[in-house]
């Protein structure tokens, strides 16, 4: 265990330490302080505690953060992170969206945050809510919506990269990508997949059912560090770890091919960019 920023803890932090390794690692100290307040406002609060009926619609079945952790402490002073994501909209984790006390609730599988209230059936709910009908209203036309958190499940591949590299995935038909554009705005292209980036951390979500090209574009000189994990009804199963990747410069390129329903391959160099792949 280490004590990664001087403060004589170690191990698993509980949400107070949490949020001063946060502080102490240069985050913002005004928004923290904000989300608390905001929290202790919210979490224990629901329209039904004064009477109101109440319905719960949330999105379920994308990834969405639900534990960063730091694995160590590099020679350069940056951190190395890990990253679990669980079962929610994409932004909200379902764990959190749970926590509403009410009267009934609705499970949307496969939506995101940002479009979850235009999603077919959604509205129909809400209709039928006003329109007091919704003790007659059938999820029979709705297939992605149920009463059930068990349909929520969420499958697929994690893929972490830890800097010096770029991280990109393409799909089967090489149409589609997750990871930096030409413009360097982080493009996801596959539904379904998710992109997160935590001081050079490089995450991508993958869902289950395909097979995916992971292309990696050094962005120094050095080594990297990758995982490849599963993801079966929200448990991390199985690692493949490549510890200290070497990379000669920015023209080393590596790959890894990530086949349905098989464990992750081995991983190719290109460390002079003629483009000649080799096994590490």
């Amino acid at each position: 265990m280490h004590d990664l920023d001087g403060n004589g803890i170690t191990g698993r932090l509980n949400y107070d330490q949490s949020v001063d390794f946060i502080k102490s690692t240069g985050r913002n100290n005004y928004l923290l302080g904000f989300n608390d307040a905001l929290h202790n406002d919210l979490d224990n609060y629901s329209p039904k505690i004064d009477g109101v009926e109440t319905y719960n619609i949330m999105g379920c079945g994308r990834p969405a953060i639900g534990q960063i952790f730091v694995l160590n402490k590099e020679k350069s002073g940056k951190y190395e992170y890990g990253l679990k994501y669980i079962t929610g909209d994409g932004t909200v984790p379902l764990r959190s969206a749970e926590a509403l006390t009410a009267d009934d609730s609705y499970y949307v599988k496969g939506v995101e945050h940002a479009v979850l209230p235009g999603a077919l059936g959604v509205k129909q709910i809400a209709a039928a809510i006003l329109n007091d009908t919704i003790g007659s209203f059938s999820l029979q036309n709705y297939p992605a919506i149920s009463h059930n958190s068990a349909d929520c499940s969420l499958n697929g591949t994690q893929i972490s990269f830890h800097s010096p590299i770029d991280l990109n995935v393409y799909d089967e038909d090489k149409k589609h990508h997750v990871g930096p554009n030409q413009d360097g705005d982080i493009e996801i292209g596959i539904e379904g997949a998710q992109y997160d980036d935590l001081d050079g951390n490089k995450f991508v979500f993958l869902p289950a059912g395909h097979n995916y090209q992971v292309v990696g574009q050094a962005t120094a000189s050095g080594s990297f560090n990758a995982r490849v994990q599963t993801v079966q009804d929200g448990q991390y199963v199985k690692t493949v770890y490549y510890n200290q990747v070497p990379l000669n410069g920015a023209s080393t390129t590596v790959q890894i091919q990530i086949n349905s329903g098989q464990t992750a391959g081995s991983i190719e160099i290109d460390q002079d960019g003629d483009q000649i792949l080799k096994l590490q």
